[in-house]
């Protein structure tokens, strides 16, 4: 409301202003024959061009947003997330504070989720694939080509052994986990595509040995899996290692399961199986997959109509704008232009002035619209997916957009000024 009331004062004043400084004996000799000041029409183009260039600038933030929403819906993620059941759990330290104590639990709830009727797999992981990331961790690759002093910060999640097969990530070499991988065994890991491209180029990345985190504990690669993207907003697939939840258990768990029960009802198993095991336990977070992407998507999907919506409405303020600048200039330059017509100027000739002047103010705020796109491309760059924020196609695309608006602002007036009376513009 501030904003608005400053800006009503600021430009409600600014006619006022210029009134007052204005010279009554020059208005009287000057008004019969067009602006009374040279200095309106200018002030009034500038406006327009001004809005016109606002209008640009959001217009083509628009249309980064809305190509980088559509490609996070489409591009794949490497997950088959129809009928996948996702649920969250917590262990307290006050009951399970050893990392086999976790795992025995883990084991136990998974065998109990499927023998669940409809239920056909059932895994655990530390961060949910399409949501999170995951865990950083720093890692040595053996052999592998990085700065021993600057290790890479590697994603890596802790998973049981069929999470791979429920979600329906392939396994590309190797083998996955098994039960066999448990705290009294040989620690192991498995590698995405990601991972052994980048850090075992010459394709040998099974049998390698990889140390990772401050304490540098090493564990054998045995298996690499398909790349998934880590989460909906990530335009690839990065590098993750993963681990059996056996050797290295967490407290908190995300479920999966897959399943072609109604939700309500499969909630309402899952709730039974784990108050059987341990009632002090409670599920959380319970939805399916689309549910979790959708959640993941909604603050770009949110943005995206945000800025959508606002560049509309600059575009429409900009045709506004530029239509009754060139509705007011041809009612003001009526006398002129039937002197024109009177002389033998053609119709055709008459609209091409009218949108000619459009045109110049639509180009005008063109040239300053794109700078101020770019700039505000620097801040929105985090927001896009798969799009660079000068993407030249979006901005041509734009700017056609943009001049086909200038060019229907200018239509209307442009006919009306080809359709004046030259004999009756002469006598008024």
């Amino acid at each position: 409301i501030g904003v608005s009331l400053v800006s009503a004062l600021l430009f409600g004043l600014a006619p006022v202003v210029q009134s007052l400084r204005s010279d009554p004996l020059r208005g009287m000799q000057d008004c019969g024959r067009g602006d009374c000041s040279a200095t309106q029409p200018r002030l009034r183009s500038a406006l327009v061009i001004a809005q016109t260039a606002v209008a640009v600038a959001l217009a083509i933030s628009a249309a980064l947003l809305v190509q980088s929403y559509a490609r996070m819906r489409t591009l794949r993620t490497g997950v088959r997330t129809e009928g996948l059941i996702t649920a969250f759990l917590r262990l307290p330290d006050s009951r399970y504070g050893t990392g086999p104590d976790r795992a025995k639990f883990y084991d136990d709830l998974l065998r109990r989720m499927q023998d669940i009727p409809g239920i056909s797999m059932a895994g655990a992981t530390s961060a949910l694939h399409l949501q999170s990331k995951g865990e950083g961790s720093m890692t040595w690759p053996e052999g592998g080509p990085i700065d021993q002093n600057h290790p890479p910060i590697v994603r890596n999640r802790n998973v049981s052994p069929d999470y791979f097969r429920v979600l329906g990530i392939p396994l590309v070499a190797g083998r996955t986990f098994s039960q066999a991988d448990n705290a009294l065994s040989g620690k192991v890991m498995l590698v995405n595509e990601s991972f052994a491209r980048t850090y075992f180029p010459a394709g040998q990345a099974i049998g390698r040995r990889v140390t990772y985190t401050s304490e540098h504990v090493t564990a054998q690669i045995v298996g690499i899996v398909a790349d998934v993207r880590p989460r909906m907003i990530d335009a690839a697939a990065q590098a993750e290692m993963y681990f059996p939840y056996m050797q290295r258990s967490r407290h908190e768990m995300a479920l999966v399961l897959r399943s072609n029960l109604p939700l309500a009802v499969l909630e309402r198993a899952m709730r039974n199986e784990l108050r059987a095991l341990d009632p002090e336990q409670a599920l959380y977070d319970v939805q399916t997959m689309e549910e979790v992407v959708s959640s993941v998507l909604s603050r770009p999907r949110s943005t995206t109509s945000m800025v959508a919506f606002f560049s509309v409405a600059a575009l429409l303020l900009a045709a506004i704008g530029i239509y009754g600048v060139l509705s007011f200039t041809v009612s003001r330059r009526s006398r002129e232009i039937g002197i024109r017509l009177a002389l033998g100027a053609q119709t055709t000739q008459i609209r091409a002035m009218v949108v000619g002047h459009s045109i110049k103010v639509v180009a005008a705020g063109i040239a300053i619209g794109i700078p101020m796109s770019l700039g505000l491309g620097r801040f929105s760059s985090t927001l896009l997916f798969g799009v660079t924020p000068g993407d030249p196609l979006t901005m041509a695309l734009v700017v056609t957009v943009v001049l086909g608006v200038g060019w229907l602002a200018a239509f209307f007036p442009a006919r009306r000024a080809a359709r004046v009376d030259p004999m009756r513009a002469l006598q008024s």
